[in-house]
């Protein structure tokens, strides 16, 4: 017996008035200048006077005297946290994962394409198994992947709880997208999200049961790394309050669940570089009786287990399945 899909509410969006478009456009470019200088700021220090003017910044502070601390190893995700001063002037932790994937800055902006018209829930849900929906309400910039600013909008989205006894989130923020180029010439991407009111995205915990939760400064940013241009740097910026009774060791879970996003959006990445690769030649693929270790893994296969080979690289590896799930991937993409 299926699940009953959940009745979404339909939001009614009135046009918003130029003065408060303004404020909004105002709101979203500071909060991704923040983003840059507070999670990426390594990049931009060697040369803050090359950067470009929309990287200065009333907040120098952000950056000034932080010290980013090692926390934990997710697979390969590098965790770290730094103090900073929230706006109760409280003291709390704003936490951010690096890894890198192979890759350029188109694919990873094809990642956040936004069309109104066809949104795509389905790709949003495999980069953030945690969504649970997600709309856009507002683009108060329509998507232009050419133009430096390549979106600003409004978005609310609804998120699962890591545990069934804490209620599910949502948050109503601003979504911005900018690209940039660095002062040695390499290219970066920027997805920045942070917290609005609006009065057509109300609370919503007596109709659906979510927490309204808020986000500041978060967000993902890729840039090309120094060593090769074809692998990018990636650091995903996370400053969250959940809102509401929720205990310590839940709040840990569901940051470890956010970060761990990254993992899906790489192997999204690497599996659809595959599946648009040619399927390699007879002659290109590697003899397995010569191969002694795997490619993926690099262990020894053994004498007695089988080999396989890749049919998109001709390289050999001891598991079949591998090769069964991008077999999957690419029928589904294609």
């Amino acid at each position: 017996m299926k699940s009953k899909q959940p009745k979404w509410k339909k939001f009614h969006c009135p046009p918003l008035s130029s003065s408060r478009k303004e404020q909004i456009t105002h709101e979203a470019n500071r909060a991704c200048d923040e983003l840059l200088r507070f999670s990426a700021g390594e990049a931009f220090s060697s040369s803050s006077s090359s950067t470009s003017s929309s990287l200065d910044s009333d907040e120098d502070q952000l950056q000034d005297g932080l010290k980013w601390e090692y926390t934990e190893q997710l697979e390969s995700i590098r965790v770290e946290k730094v103090k900073v001063k929230s706006e109760t002037k409280k003291s709390v932790y704003y936490f951010r994962g690096i890894t890198q994937v192979e890759g350029t800055i188109e694919e990873v902006m094809e990642l956040y394409h936004v069309d109104m018209a066809h949104p795509n829930l389905q790709l949003e849900k495999k980069l953030s198994p945690d969504i649970l929906h997600s709309v856009v309400l507002y683009e108060i910039l329509p998507y232009r992947p050419e133009e430096s600013t390549v979106l600003i909008g409004i978005r609310w989205s609804a998120v699962r709880s890591p545990y069934v006894m804490v209620r599910n989130r949502d948050y109503c923020y601003l979504e911005i997208q900018r690209r940039f180029t660095l002062p040695d010439g390499r290219r970066g991407f920027a997805r920045c999200l942070h917290s609005v009111k609006i009065k057509s995205c109300p609370d919503m915990e007596k109709s659906h049961g979510f927490v309204r939760g808020s986000m500041y400064r978060s967000g993902i940013v890729f840039i090309e790394s120094k060593r090769d241009r074809k692998t990018l740097d990636i650091v995903q910026a996370v400053y969250t309050d959940l809102k509401g009774n929720v205990p310590q060791w839940v709040a840990a879970k569901g940051l470890r669940q956010r970060l761990m996003s990254l993992e899906h959006l790489k192997k999204y990445v690497n599996m659809k570089r595959v599946a648009n690769q040619t399927f390699a030649r007879r002659s290109q693929l590697m003899a397995p009786g010569k191969v002694k270790s795997c490619f993926v893994c690099v262990d020894d296969i053994g004498t007695f287990k089988r080999r396989y080979n890749c049919q998109k690289c001709g390289e050999v590896r001891r598991n079949a399945r591998r090769r069964l799930r991008l077999l999957s991937f690419v029928a589904a993409v294609s």
